[in-house]
């Protein structure tokens, strides 16, 4: 029998943010508001054509409507619905149970760094690090009904963090993560925050080689092939 591919749509609910990062794609949009009506229309009309969807932003956690549109996805009968997100909100005491109960199932969340420095600097808030890595930790642990979020990690590798990378998969890990993605900041408009390639791929050699990452699946993103040769 043929498998049946899931098929996916990505939905932009919103372009304000609650952080501010440097390398951010979208800085010049964020003021741009999309109505509740014809956010739901939208999600309406996609259903037709996918059975998944993730919710991305900016911060789609903002939104004062974020867990009506969660269980508008659900009651549309999306088998899979995500959202990209920075995690802060998430550090609020039943905000990801109360997602989980809305309908959640995936979680992708965006951190640069263990380190508060090295993080709310690319953030320009500080005390992000703090509630990002919070939110993390209860998103991972919350429970509704015997379930529990599917949750991945993204990490933007710039000249500000490079160095922490490593360090901060390792904690990732023992925190319970079990899938990474590490993304190149293809965006980015000068600024002095895109890495060699050749230091990228001495990451990739040190990932590869470090039996502390053994059972995580690690991706990498926005990186031309190239750069990895054979070694993939």
């Amino acid at each position: 029998m043929a498998k049946t591919l899931r098929r996916e749509a990505d939905v932009t609910a919103t372009l304000a943010c609650n952080n501010d990062c440097l390398f951010c794609p979208r800085e010049v949009l964020k003021g741009v508001r999309v109505p509740s009506p014809a956010l739901r229309a939208g999600l309406k009309a996609l259903r037709a054509d996918a059975d998944a969807v993730v919710l991305t932003g900016g911060e789609v956690t903002i939104r004062k409507d974020f867990l009506e549109l969660v269980s508008t996805c659900r009651d549309l009968g999306f088998s899979s619905i995500g959202i990209v997100t920075n995690g802060r909100m998430f550090s609020k005491e039943g905000f990801a149970r109360k997602a989980l109960e809305a309908g959640l199932t995936d979680a992708a969340v965006s951190l640069y760094s263990h380190e508060p420095g090295t993080h709310d600097r690319v953030t320009r808030v500080k005390g992000s690090c703090l509630q990002s890595w919070l939110g993390l930790a209860r998103a991972l642990a919350a429970e509704s009904s015997g379930r529990r979020l599917r949750v991945r990690c993204n990490i933007v590798v710039s000249s500000h963090n490079v160095g922490d990378v490593e360090e901060t998969m390792r904690r990732l890990i023992r925190l319970g993560v079990r899938s990474l993605l590490l993304i190149d900041p293809v965006s980015a408009d000068g600024g002095g925050v895109l890495v060699d390639h050749a230091r990228v791929l001495e990451l990739f050699e040190e990932l590869r080689d470090d039996r502390g990452l053994g059972g995580v699946r690690v991706s990498f993103r926005g990186y031309p092939a190239c750069i990895f040769g054979d070694r993939l």
